[in-house]
């Protein structure tokens, strides 16, 4: 990712330098700023499906009972049956 940013970077001064400074300056800004507003809204647009998928999850997990939990035996387990030989 840090390197597509530093080609994206140098590609827009490349841009800007073929034009006026105020208006290379405004240009670079606007980008800028463009760029940190969707980062932004894919960043909050993130979370959003994070929390519907963590309410979905514990929804569907609210019946399964917690690793480990002390669980009472359903039978008791028999001792084999002693054959005495001879």
């Amino acid at each position: 990712m840090i390197a597509m940013s530093s080609v994206l970077s140098g590609q827009r001064r490349m841009a800007a330098a073929n034009l006026p400074p105020a208006v290379a300056g405004a240009v670079l800004g606007e980008a800028r700023a463009a760029f940190t507003a969707g980062m932004n809204v894919a960043g909050l647009t993130a979370a959003a499906v994070l929390a519907v998928v963590v309410v979905i999850v514990a929804v569907l997990f609210r019946h399964v009972p917690p690793y480990g939990a002390a669980q009472a035996p359903e039978t008791a387990q028999e001792e084999p049956e002693r054959v005495s030989v001879g």
